[in-house]
């Protein structure tokens, strides 16, 4: 069957380096008829190689340079990741594909895990994230999900769940390999962020988790924080960390970075989920769901106000954004507290009996303040905490 001559428009030219073959020949039209190829890569790989360059099992390949076609051959060059059949060493196979009737492959060079040094680097704005070697010209992009709109809900300004890091830290001591609980994790890795050299120090809630219940990831604003991948791409930044030669990878966090590389992966702007205002415009107030995190609503109606995520200098965690519920709902229920004693200062009463009486409205009153779980509610948190 004749393949059509690779021709890509200015937006595709910029969503193949770093991006893996098999999405890049789904979603790119000028590559769809490579797809054969990318599949037989990946499920064939050892039978077109020589032993040096054999895998036990190949965990990603993706392009590292635009693809080209000449005469009705075609190069395709990529970098194939996995352990290495000969010593279980993960790597990168550096080869070039030729491609007409038949497959042939020229490995150019074997990269060890252990000669990597890799950083980190997400825009929130564009859902992506960026894996670069800080000592050769590889580079992956990962397509994710973020946090949610909060449109002056929590806070005065409009901003996302996900909160921005700079110099921050994904650590092999804080990376859980199969998250259990929550159930919603599925057993796949979670990769919590901290903000200092000691986990325990710069512990923070955001990590990079599966799609919950590994339902089908969508590059979308819906999240409660936390960065959502695909199952395959979340595994090989787990790989990265912990098989490779450092304890720490460095994570920064933006809504916009200066890496214009792209993925072919649509991104969803419409429906986009927002913090739930149970309040008014004037007096907007949140409230918590059965999973104690903020409630969040879809709105069907508009577009995410992308727009309006513009960094601020000096801005890092916790900076100016904290999402965290438990300080939140520690706060408001302290102010609640503080409301029913206004209303029903109980000690202030002479006698036992009027003071007593008091107390129990005081008390009524601080019942009514607190989230009132449903019989359904405490089964869900029973079953999935």
């Amino acid at each position: 069957q004749a393949i059509a001559a690779i021709d890509f428009s200015g937006e595709e030219r910029n969503q193949l380096i770093g991006v893996r073959l098999t999405e890049a020949t789904k979603e790119i039209s000028a590559l769809k008829p490579l797809k054969e190829l990318s599949q037989t890569l990946q499920s064939d790989w050892d039978k077109l190689v020589t032993a040096p360059f054999q895998l036990d099992k190949v965990l990603n390949i993706f392009l590292t340079q635009i693809p080209t076609e000449s005469a009705g051959t075609y190069k395709v060059s990529i970098a194939a990741f996995g352990p290495l059949a000969s010593n279980k060493q993960l790597a990168f196979i550096m080869a070039d594909i030729y491609f007409d009737k038949t497959v042939e492959v020229k490995v150019s060079q074997i990269l060890p895990l252990a000669k990597t040094h890799f950083e980190i680097n997400a825009s929130l704005s564009d859902r992506k994230l960026i894996m670069s070697d800080t000592l050769s010209d590889l580079k992956m992009i990962f397509p994710i999900g973020v946090g949610s709109f909060d449109e002056g809900v929590l806070n005065d300004e409009t901003s996302i769940l996900t909160p921005r890091f700079e110099n921050s830290y994904l650590d092999q001591y804080a990376a859980i390999s199969k998250r259990e609980k929550p159930r919603y994790f599925a057993g796949k890795p979670f990769l919590r962020i901290t903000t200092a050299k000691n986990p325990a120090d710069g512990h923070t809630p955001i990590g990079f988790h599966a799609q919950p219940n590994l339902d089908p990831f969508v590059r979308a604003f819906d999240s409660h924080g936390c960065m959502r991948m695909q199952t395959d791409d979340l595994q090989m930044l787990h790989d990265l960390l912990k098989g490779g030669p450092h304890r720490r990878l460095s994570v920064n966090v933006k809504f916009k970075i200066d890496d214009p590389a792209e993925h072919p992966e649509p991104k969803i702007n419409r429906p986009y989920k927002r913090v739930l205002n149970v309040g008014s415009a004037q007096e907007p107030n949140y409230t918590i769901d059965r999973d104690g995190l903020v409630q969040t609503t879809k709105d069907w109606e508009n577009y995410a106000p992308v727009e309006q995520l513009q960094d601020i200098a000096g801005d890092s965690y916790h900076a100016l954004f904290n999402y965290d519920m438990a300080w939140r709902e520690k706060e408001r229920m302290k102010a609640h507290r503080a409301g029913c004693y206004q209303e029903f200062p109980y000690d202030q009463e002479s006698g036992f009996f009027k003071e007593k009486k008091m107390k129990i409205k005081y008390n009524k009153c601080v019942k009514d303040g607190e989230r009132n779980n449903s019989l359904s509610d405490h089964f869900y948190q029973m079953w999935v905490h």
